[in-house]
Parts: C-alpha cells; sequence; structure tokens
C-alpha cells in the first residue's frame, strides 16, 4: 500500500535520492515555478529546503512499482541531473521511504 503526501513544497531535501540503482547523497531539488522541472543541488543546511524529508527518495517512471534497489551506486551531482532531466520527460513518481523497510508515500 502506497501512501500519499498533500502539495509537493517547491524545494525539499532528504538524506539520499535514488534514480534506477544511482544514489545522490543530500539532495535539494527546487520545483520552477512556471514547471513541473525540477533542478538538483545539494543540499547544506535546513534552511535551504522549504521541508527536510528524512529518509530516502525514490524517483522512477510512473509505471514501475516502488521498490528500492539492492544496490546503490553514487554519483556526482552533474551525473544525477541529468538521470534527473531524462525522466522529467515521462510521468515519473516521486517516492519517500523513511527507512529501507518502510512502506512508500507517494510524493507526486
Amino acid at each position: 500500500m502506497v501512501r500519499s503526501m498533500a502539495a509537493l513544497p517547491p524545494a525539499l531535501a532528504a538524506h539520499r535520492l535514488i534514480i534506477g540503482n544511482k544514489c545522490f547523497s543530500y539532495p535539494l531539488l527546487r520545483q520552477a515555478a512556471d514547471t513541473d522541472r525540477y533542478e538538483l543541488n545539494v543540499f547544506d543546511h535546513e534552511g535551504e529546503a522549504t521541508i527536510f524529508l528524512s529518509g530516502t527518495l525514490l524517483l522512477l517512471s510512473a509505471d514501475l512499482p516502488p521498490q528500492l534497489p539492492l544496490a546503490t551506486e553514487s554519483i556526482a551531482l552533474p551525473a544525477m541531473q541529468a538521470l534527473l532531466d531524462e525522466l522529467q520527460g515521462a510521468p515519473t513518481h516521486l517516492y519517500l521511504f523513511a527507512t529501507p523497510n518502510a512502506r512508500p508515500v507517494l510524493i507526486r
């Protein structure tokens, strides 16, 4: 069962962002005011984000089930931004896993 959160704030941060089997630590996602697209930055202070989500964000195609990969590979900001840009052209879902064994919460 997937729970859902209300409206997503324009900026949020978390401990990790996973796309596929790639991982980026302390992501800060900012939503553009005029589009649904996100820009990725490094989170370095809690005051930067509208909300800090404790756990892991998982971004994936809307037709895939929300499951954390068994293993991930850490990548740098430019590579993760490229993966984010590729996915934003198609329907996606963003989930929060508070812990690896927790039920996913649908954010967007």
